[in-house]
């Protein structure tokens, strides 16, 4: 994530520091919501945190969604990564009431039309697998990029992709690597399942988010799942 801005001229804990955070779309909103900011609190992806005890003015936004507008203070930080989905960041706890911002999830809720994930698979075994373990995860609208009827183009607004690298073979390293260099898909999350250590290393360097084994032990899918949709876009 970027640099959510300089902290050297902001040392008093008493002038809020002014942070946005982008979502792809309000579908992925609503799962930080409901997974981080509806418990009181919310991690920020970034290699330069703010100071314990900064207080901090947070605007989140996604497209076609009010604005919703809380405060809080940087309460813990995780300095560098320490593994596979524990980057770097501050954990922020929200001083702000929820009947004061409530009104403006209750109005991105009503409109809300679900989330989309594409799933990329050669084989109808784990497609089926896969969809059931996905909708366990989350309600979720599946769409299918079946590589053995080699599909042409790319859906739109898609909160997540899932490629089974075992079954799609080498099309599937090529999706992520044309999902990231795409625009209207480079922010999407992606997760590669491979058998193969250097295959889902292969994924990670082609931009693939998680990379797990195949097929992934539900727990694990779930963790990287909600991760992966509830991460902000942008941080600025």
């Amino acid at each position: 994530m970027t640099n959510p801005g300089s902290i050297d001229q902001r040392r008093n804990a008493r002038v809020p520091v002014a942070l946005e955070l982008e979502y792809r779309s309000a579908g992925a909103f609503l799962v930080a919501y409901t997974t981080n900011l509806s418990k009181g609190g919310i991690f920020v992806d970034t290699t330069a945190p703010f100071p314990m005890g900064t207080v901090v003015a947070m605007r989140l936004r996604a497209p076609n969604m009010p604005v919703c507008e809380v405060h809080g203070t940087v309460a813990w930080l995780r300095p560098e990564s320490t593994g596979p989905g524990q980057p770097a960041g501050m954990g922020i706890v929200i001083d702000t009431a929820p009947e004061l911002y409530g009104a403006v999830v209750d109005e991105i809720a009503f409109s809300f039309t679900g989330i989309q994930v594409l799933l990329g698979t050669g084989e109808a075994a784990p497609r089926a697998i896969l969809s059931r373990y996905l909708r366990s995860v989350l309600a979720c609208q599946i769409i299918d990029y079946d590589f053995a009827t080699r599909p042409q183009g790319l859906p739109e607004n898609i909160d997540l992709a899932v490629i089974d690298l075992d079954s799609s073979g080498p099309e599937g390293a090529q999706l992520i690597q044309t999902l990231k260099f795409d625009a209207r898909t480079s922010t999407t999350p992606i997760i590669a399942l491979g058998q193969l250590e250097r295959d889902r290393m292969r994924a990670h360097q082609r931009g693939a988010d998680e990379a797990l084994t195949n097929p992934p032990l539900f727990a694990e899918l779930q963790s990287a799942v909600i991760r992966c949709i509830a991460k902000p876009s942008a941080v600025r």
